[in-house]
């Protein structure tokens, strides 16, 4: 985000707004403040434990009162599909560089000091390799996650109260989009398999 104002003088959420949503078509996206009144905008749910006691609680003093390029940006499944359209179509890129970030090829021999770390997401065991940089699972060299069988690239993450999961293949063959208003990554990653199983996709996954 501070190298996108640097270069383009112009704010983060501007740059995006103007570049990549409006381009895109994508309608019901933005980086909304908490205190502005957005029709049809789901509230969060976080999941809160204390003295062996949980309960559910809506995430108004968690969330981010506004969204930045590190998260927090509002979105519809629908947008989000119009975007990998936008992408596969090059409408925001050149071709090039539209190939360069589907590029299922993995950046782990690039990156040193990796470790790795056993996930357990409800039932499912995953070994995710982690970097210095922030970035977790397999990535290309733009920082999207990869998967095999077949070859798709995305994005999934969240924060108190949402979880979301971007894949999108190659060759535009298949796109998944799950979004949710609860927190963790269970109940993503189950919808996930699920959607593989029903498009007739191996259920079994190295990355998340």
């Amino acid at each position: 985000g501070a190298i996108i104002e640097k270069v383009t003088h112009m704010k983060y959420e501007d740059y995006i707004q103007h570049y990549i949503f409006i381009p895109a078509g994508m309608k019901n996206t933005g980086n909304y403040r908490l205190d502005t009144e957005i029709p049809n905008r789901a509230v969060g749910y976080t999941h809160l434990c204390a003295d062996r006691e949980c309960v559910w609680r809506n995430n108004y003093f968690e969330a981010q009162f506004m969204g930045n390029s590190s998260g927090g940006a509002y979105a519809t499944a629908h947008d989000l599909f119009l975007l990998s359209q936008s992408l596969h179509h090059d409408k925001l890129l050149d071709k090039k560089h539209t190939q360069q970030i589907f590029s299922a090829s993995s950046a782990l021999s690039h990156v040193s000091n990796l470790t790795e770390k056993l996930m357990k997401i409800g039932d499912e065991n995953i070994t995710e390799t982690f970097s210095p940089y922030g970035f977790a699972g397999v990535w290309n060299t733009f920082g999207l996650a990869t998967w095999h069988d077949p070859n798709l690239v995305g994005h999934s993450g969240g924060i108190a109260g949402a979880s979301a999961l971007f894949v999108t293949s190659p060759d535009n063959a298949v796109t998944i989009i799950i979004l949710s208003n609860l927190d963790g990554s269970e109940g993503i990653l189950q919808l996930y398999k699920k959607a593989r199983g029903i498009l007739g996709l191996n259920e079994h996954i190295k990355n998340y």
